[in-house]
């Protein structure tokens, strides 16, 4: 696959891709318009056909339609296109297309492009579409995507309310400067699939986990970090209050570095390393939760945001002293004296917090409190809305959503709407302005 015919009216582009490929011991012949293609078609050998769609004379597709009817129906052939949208290339992808690249190209994407096709020829880009409900992917902030050097799973663009474009395979060399391209065509979300992602969450949980106690705060930081990114997308939805989410990210990744700087609260999440991945995903996500809902009340300080923090990363630490085996059964199996030993687990973790120099009072209350409801009937202690901590009211709310919609192994899993409809149902445990402004965060809830 050395003859390689570039078409396209932008003579700068044709010049820059035509030196560039030849740098990579390709033989390169140009064209500026679909007619004079077809002529160097004629008249030579060619093996791969990259072509634009928008040009005069004969534009691209026209090309595309001549060269498979009248020269070589299996010729392998990539689009270059300024902009990624379904009508633009409709017609081209009926046709057989194996690949587009996005103007301005990116060199390392057009090469990995033509050393996949090379390898499998008869991969076409309507391959690489799949027609799936909304709820069967996650989308990421595309933010979130210039943390990674190369994609970390298939990544795809949705195109209409039930396609989705493959842009990304795994592994794909993943530039800020490409991010940025894609967030200047306002593009805001990229999608994943469910199953990649939890292997991904997982993977990264247990690398965390298995730290060695010595490491470097730097490696601490962004080891949780990873987690928290990973888990954020759980939480992420098209409906979500997009800013909030953004400015909640940064501030758990802000109190992520001031939590770290203490060895003992450090030495206290690993002390879990032997515990299912659950207690880590649910406690990362109630802290980019309790963060959104603080914010969302209008409770915006660093302090509240930090003792927030804090209590999320921690609330479950307890378990850690209960028998573990009865971690590993749904509740549904639970007996009476296996509830009776699981509710201790508030109690447990404000003990082990009220021995660590440093961690406030309000911490310790709220992870005391967090199974405590308005007009009581919590556990540990059966208090009611005078007696909370303040901050115990948003953590709950927190507490409970994640509760519902994170992944578990022994539970099931809510989607957003269960879940919201279920903690409506139960709304009188919780403070009604606060739970209205959780409400808020989410469009049509």
């Amino acid at each position: 696959m050395n003859n390689i015919l570039l078409v396209d009216d932008e003579f700068e582009i044709t010049d820059i891709m035509t030196a560039f490929l030849q740098r990579h011991k390709y033989n390169v012949f140009k064209a500026y318009n679909g007619e004079e293609a077809l002529k160097i078609f004629h008249e030579n050998q060619i093996d791969l056909l990259i072509t634009d769609i928008m040009m005069p004379t004969l534009n691209g597709i026209e090309l595309i339609k001549k060269v498979k009817q009248e020269i070589n129906k299996n010729l392998p052939i990539v689009v270059i296109t300024g902009q990624i949208k379904e009508a633009n290339f409709k017609e081209a992808i009926a046709l057989g297309i194996n690949t587009l690249i996005e103007k301005p190209f990116n060199r390392k994407a057009l090469l990995q492009a033509l050393e996949r096709i090379k390898e499998f020829p008869n991969e076409k880009l309507a391959d690489s579409f799949l027609y799936k409900k909304v709820d069967e992917f996650l989308p990421l902030p595309i933010e979130g995507f210039k943390a990674f050097p190369c994609a970390r799973h298939d990544t795809y663009m949705k195109i209409s309310d039930s396609k989705f474009l493959l842009i990304l395979r795994k592994g794909d060399e993943l530039t800020p400067d490409r991010i940025d391209k894609y967030m200047e065509k306002n593009v805001k979300e990229l999608y994943v699939k469910k199953i990649d992602h939890q292997e991904i969450l997982d993977s990264e949980i247990s690398k965390f986990k298995s730290l060695p106690k010595d490491m470097s705060r730097t490696e601490k930081i962004n080891g949780l970090n990873r987690i928290n990114e990973i888990i954020m997308t759980e939480i992420y939805s098209e409906n979500i209050d997009k800013a909030v989410f953004i400015s909640s990210m940064e501030v758990v990744k802000m109190n992520v570095e001031m939590i770290m700087t203490n060895n003992e609260l450090y030495d206290l999440l690993k002390s879990l390393e032997n515990f299912s991945n659950d207690i880590f995903r649910h406690s990362a996500g109630v802290s980019i939760m309790s963060s959104m809902i603080s914010k969302k009340f209008g409770w915006n300080s660093n302090g509240i945001l930090f003792k927030l923090n804090l209590a999320s990363f921690y609330h479950d630490v307890g378990k850690k002293l209960l028998n573990k085996k009865n971690l590993e059964k749904s509740f549904a199996l639970f007996t009476d004296e296996d509830w009776f030993e699981y509710k201790k687990h508030p109690a447990l973790a404000g003990e082990l917090l009220g021995g660590i120099s440093d961690v406030p009072e309000d911490v310790i209350k709220i992870v005391l409190e967090h199974h405590e409801n308005y007009f009581g009937g919590g556990y540990p202690n059966n208090l009611n809305y005078s007696a909370l901590n303040p901050l115990t009211k948003i953590f709950s709310i927190a507490n409970d959503y994640c509760a519902l919609t994170l992944k578990q192994s022994i539970n099931r899993i809510y989607t957003h709407e269960e879940a919201i409809k279920t903690m409506c149902d139960m709304k009188d445990r919780y403070d009604g302005e606060i739970f209205t402004e959780f409400l808020k965060l989410f469009k049509n809830s």
